[in-house]
This record gives C-alpha cells, sequence and structure tokens, in this order.
C-alpha cells in the first residue's frame, strides 16, 4: 500500500506529503517522511548485537514476503548479511520442517527471522520439533502475543524481538511517561514499542506543523525537515526523510 502510494502521480501533483510511523520499508520517494528505522536496520543491529552478546553461530531464515519487499529490492540486504553471519540464508516456503532441519544442521546458538508473525512462529515450533531451542530472533513486524499462541505454552526457546521504540519499561523517558499516561486514560490496552513508535510519530508530526505558518510545498517541507525532542526522545530529520535509526534487541519469557 505505502509503495502505491508514494508514487501515486496525483498525490505528487498536490504536493500531499506521506507520514509512515510504523513503516520499516525502505523507499526512495521524497514526499515519504519515516519516523523509525527500517528493517535493513533492524536486521544489521540483531546481527551486531548477537555477536555482542559472544554468539558466534547465527543462521538466516527469510520469507518469501518478505525477501518481495526487501530493503534494496533483495539480494544486496541478504549477501551482505550472509557474509556478516558466515552461513547461507535459508528460504522459507510452504515447507517449514524442510527449512528447520536445514537450520538445525548448522547448529546455531540464534536464527534470525526475516518475515511476519508467522513466519516466526511456525519455524519456531519446527525448529522445537527438530530440538532446537536458542534464541528465536524475529523483526519488529512480529506480534509477541501472537507469536507466544502460535509457539504455544510448551515452547522452551527465546522470544526475541527488535525494537525501533523504548518500551514502557524506559519509564524515564517523558515520552514514555506521557504516553503510558495516556493510554492509561483513553484505551484499555497495554503500551508497548509499538504503540509507542506511533506516538512518537504522531508527537514529532504536532510540533513539527506547529511551526507551519501556513504557505506552499517548499514551506511545509521546511516545518517538517527539522530535528525535534519529542521527549527525551529525537527525531532528526535534517539529514534525510528518516527521522529515527533507533534498534535494540528485547527478550521476553515464552511463557
Amino acid at each position: 500500500m505505502l509503495p502505491a502510494l508514494a508514487s501515486a502521480p496525483e498525490l505528487h501533483r498536490r504536493g500531499v506529503q506521506i507520514v509512515a510511523p510504523l513503516s520499516g520499508l525502505a523507499l526512495s520517494a521524497d514526499n515519504v517522511w519515516f519516523t523509525r528505522a527500517d528493517y535493513q536496520a533492524e536486521l544489521d543491529a540483531a546481527v551486531k548485537q548477537l555477536r555482542d552478546y559472544g554468539l558466534t553461530r547465527v543462521s538466516l531464515a527469510v520469507s518469501k514476503e518478505f525477501a518481495a519487499t526487501a530493503p534494496g529490492g533483495g539480494a544486496p540486504w541478504q549477501a551482505r548479511l550472509e557474509t556478516a553471519i558466515g552461513s547461507r540464508a535459508v528460504p522459507l516456503d510452504s515447507n517449514t520442517e524442510a527449512a528447520a532441519r536445514s537450520i538445525v544442521a548448522q547448529r546455531p546458538g540464534a536464527v534470525i527471522v526475516a518475515g511476519d508473525t508467522l513466519a516466526y512462529a511456525s519455524l519456531g515450533r519446527a525448529l522445537a520439533a527438530q530440538g532446537w531451542y536458542g534464541f528465536l530472533v524475529g523483526l519488529s513486524a512480529v506480534s509477541p502475543t501472537v507469536a507466544r499462541e502460535v509457539l504455544g505454552a510448551g515452547y522452551a526457546g527465546g522470544i526475541v524481538l527488535t525494537q525501533v521504540a523504548p518500551g514502557p519499561q524506559a519509564a524515564t523517558l517523558r515520552v514514555v511517561k506521557e504516553h503510558v499516561a495516556r493510554m492509561k486514560q483513553y484505551l484499555d490496552e497495554p503500551p508497548s514499542p509499538a504503540t509507542i513508535a506511533g506516538y512518537i510519530g504522531a508527537a514529532w508530526l504536532v510540533r513539527a506543523l506547529g511551526t507551519w505558518r501556513g504557505g506552499g510545498l517548499s514551506e511545509l517541507r521546511r516545518a517538517l525537515q527539522t530535528r525535534i525532542d519529542v521527549g527525551d526522545f529525537t527525531l532528526d530529520f535534517t539529514q534525510g526523510q528518516r527521522g529515527s535509526h533507533y534498534v535494540q534487541l528485547a527478550a521476553s519469557a515464552a511463557r
């Protein structure tokens, strides 16, 4: 949907600017403003942090759906990651069991899954059936709640996901405290890194538009191309269309 909107001739003719606070896609369109890191940054950070943790054997599994929308068109990012982890990526298709057997043969301490919630959890179940219970690393697109349901109560492996915004536990940040308070006041839903990421994007947009005094597209873009602290968390659009490169790995219990 986002690539279609970004390339729509009518939106370009009207100068419509698109804010994509929850999108991890990497687009070159100059009318899209990303308020979070992209999937490439998530994958790079996952590899680096796993290495920092001392894990020397890391495997990569890539779903067909993710490969179709991958940053840079596919092959370059995958080849770079394969070089970083020292092994070939395993494709995830309809035969998840075969993919799991191929990964287990590599004897990794962690498996990075480039895919959605279903790809992540399905591979985790297949790996568990093969007796593998290492760190299963997914991207921010994975829903931890749904993943746990699919993995099942008996899954004993490590559930690790990338976060593109601070979690609710980062209570010292003003934007997190503000968001948590408003979630309690207005919504019957627990705050999460995903809701905080959306809130950060909204907070930036409100502040940026607050400096816009009207006028044409050039004035609007000047208002957006700024560096704004939304509450101990800064979005910086002075160097391009992506205001944040924040990525962290967060582990959670399977039960």
